[in-house]
């Protein structure tokens, strides 16, 4: 069942991602990061060159690991939550 669940929530979050990548807003910004990116490539030397490339990739590698684990523990928390509400409910309570 927890790879099931894992595996609805990668789902869900490439889904998701694939609909942010639509925003106006993000493809504002990647369009900003790819000249910023391009005019850099053209300062930069040959042997320079390769650690700018790996340490781009490496920061989008970083910003994408990021926002899965954060939506991954929003979601955990959201379950927790709904658990929380649903077993409160059966609960007597007291007259104060």
């Amino acid at each position: 069942m927890r790879d099931f669940i894992t595996e609805v929530v990668a789902e869900r979050f490439d889904i998701l991602t694939n609909q942010a990548n639509k925003l106006d807003t993000v493809k504002h910004l990647r369009e900003m990061a790819h000249e910023m990116e391009s005019q850099a490539k053209g300062l930069l030397d040959d042997q320079v060159h390769p650690y700018f490339q790996e340490f781009s990739r490496a920061h989008d590698e970083l910003a994408c690991t990021l926002s899965h684990w954060f939506y991954v523990k929003g979601v955990q928390d959201g379950m927790q939550l709904l658990m929380f509400i649903l077993l409160d409910e059966g609960k007597p309570r007291g007259n104060s």
